[in-house]
């Protein structure tokens, strides 16, 4: 088992439990599974890399969010949200936690946007309270709001 107690767990985790949302994550082929075949593979040895690659996804989502189609947003930020919290419920170690945490509050920030953007008004909110939720556990403010 890598030093941080992150494997291929999460990853399966993941696939075992993530809806399909009308989508097929068991062949492979899509992006959103790529995405997490990518996060497991920089991130096998290291939490700290993983949560480096989640901050730069965060980035690329904040930059491209108004660019792309709501829906396929929602459905890529919600296959790497699900991705992280998989990692948090694996992960006991203080600084990297707490840098997850950040990581995960700003995905699901992330996803409240683009359910906004949907007319998702219910479910923003939602990813609201769970943004908020984890900017108080990392002691971030600025994920409040």
């Amino acid at each position: 088992m890598p030093k941080d107690g992150i494997g291929r767990d999460a990853t399966t985790d993941l696939l075992a439990t993530e809806p399909d949302h009308g989508r097929s994550l068991r062949y492979g082929l899509n992006e959103d599974l790529r995405v997490i075949q990518a996060l497991n593979t920089v991130g096998t040895e290291h939490l700290a890399s993983t949560v480096d690659s989640l901050g730069e996804l965060v980035d690329h989502y904040t930059q491209t969010i108004g660019d792309l189609p709501p829906a396929d947003v929602y459905d890529e930020l919600l296959t790497v949200r699900s991705y992280a919290n998989s990692l948090l419920t694996h992960t006991a170690r203080a600084r990297p936690r707490t840098d997850l945490v950040v990581a995960t509050g700003w995905l699901s920030h992330l996803l409240a946007v683009t359910a906004r953007d949907m007319g998702e008004h219910a479910t923003a909110r939602v990813w609201c309270s769970d943004a908020e939720r984890h900017s108080r556990e990392a002691r971030y403010p600025e994920l409040e709001g």
